[in-house]
């Protein structure tokens, strides 16, 4: 009994293993190298970035356009890379499903009014914009930290999406949805207006006016002045002076 046990567990491990071996082989992706190679791309005047595939973008301000990607060096030649409407676009190209493939973007430019960020991107931003607006765009567990200085700040974030900033504005607009936050308490503003939805959270700093609407348990988290506070709720969500 005790050498049939032992022929039994010896075929079921050999069978575990060419089972492994077989979905190691049968991956027809793109496996990440581990080898990180730098190209610098030679792009001007726009005043935009998007960028999805759980890229790591770094933002900043500066007096020249400077823009670099840092991949692996099996797959960097299937980013592709064009400005379409001002907006610089990072894309994957199609070649099957991407495994360990790391995606680095740093961008200087003298003005960078719209950043958009999908698919488990982070991104980090640094930008002082006082007559002029900043827009942000997050989706699908898209991150986004930093400090924004703009005279209008316009914030939309959904599918889990967080964004964190510091900063000021004479006019935010804060959009949530799916369980999305908005953690911009550090961003002193005027006059605020909030939209959150299905469990988002926001958190503000507001002087002025606040209004809006909560709805599907958001939450909604205020500091400041905030002489008026005109913001519907429903659907069980909560609005709370810190």
């Amino acid at each position: 009994m005790r050498i049939r046990s032992l022929v039994a567990v010896t075929l079921l491990v050999a069978t575990a293993g060419i089972a492994c071996a077989a979905g190691a082989s049968s991956f027809t992706g793109i496996v990440g190298s581990g080898r990180m190679v730098s190209r610098e791309l030679d792009y001007r005047d726009f005043t935009g970035v998007s960028a999805g595939s759980g890229a790591r973008v770094t933002v900043q301000q500066g007096d020249h356009y400077r823009v670099t990607l840092r991949m692996d060096d099996n797959a960097i030649d299937l980013m592709r890379t064009d400005v379409v409407n001002g907006v610089l676009q990072f894309s994957l190209r199609p070649a099957g499903p991407f495994r360990n493939v790391r995606i680095q973007i740093e961008v200087t430019a003298p003005r960078i009014t719209d950043l958009r960020l999908s698919g488990g991107a982070t991104g980090t931003v640094e930008m002082r914009l006082t007559d002029d607006r900043f827009n942000a765009v997050l989706s699908g567990g898209a991150r986004l930290s930093g400090r924004v200085v703009a005279d209008r700040l316009a914030i939309d974030c959904s599918g889990g999406s967080t964004a964190t900033l510091d900063g000021s504005t004479r006019s935010l607009s804060a959009e949530g949805s799916g369980g999305s936050r908005l953690l911009l308490s550090g961003v002193d503003s005027g006059d605020a207006v909030v939209t959150i939805s299905g469990g988002s959270r926001a958190e503000l700093t507001v002087s002025n006016r606040i209004e809006g609407s909560a709805s599907g348990g958001s939450s909604l988290i205020h500091a400041g002045a905030s002489r008026t506070v005109a913001v519907s709720t429903s659907g069980g969500s909560t609005i709370r002076r810190r």
